[in-house]
């Protein structure tokens, strides 16, 4: 609410827009495909070369998906500067949706097809963590 001064004492409401921009959206999930390369790398790397057994192949996997979420929503709400939950939900939803795209045109499935809710549940929630952290550090 606006007070305009002079003429009396008219009370001004200014409406918001109510937008959400795609650009935001767009940058935070390019960043979080691109983590998500490099932790794949990481997390084959150090299977590859060590000895830790391939029982931690699962919680690797879907602990680095969180993470990957999780930026996605951080870097979306400090873009948008606002609306951390929205931006934080869609930014999940988006990266959710693109990996599991990605992931059907793969040859063999590596995952039984239970699993895509538990993916999308640490989709959900890294992106909604992330969009409220990124919220409270934005720029």
């Amino acid at each position: 609410m606006k007070c305009r001064q002079g003429g009396g004492n008219e009370v001004e409401e200014k409406s918001e827009k109510r937008v959400v921009t795609v650009t935001p959206l767009l940058i935070g999930t390019g960043q979080a495909l691109v983590l998500s390369l490099l932790l794949s790398l990481v997390i084959v790397t150090t299977l590859f070369f060590t000895s830790v057994s391939e029982y931690y192949v699962a919680p690797f996997v879907q602990g680095a998906f969180g993470v990957c979420a999780f930026w996605a929503g951080l870097v979306t709400a400090r873009r948008a500067g606002s609306r951390g939950l929205i931006y934080g939900l869609l930014a999940g939803l988006v990266f959710f949706l693109i990996t599991s795209l990605g992931g059907y045109f793969l040859p063999e499935v590596s995952f039984p097809m239970t699993e895509w809710w538990k993916k999308l549940a640490y989709a959900l929630v890294g992106g909604i963590t992330g969009g409220v952290v990124g919220v409270a550090w934005k720029k």
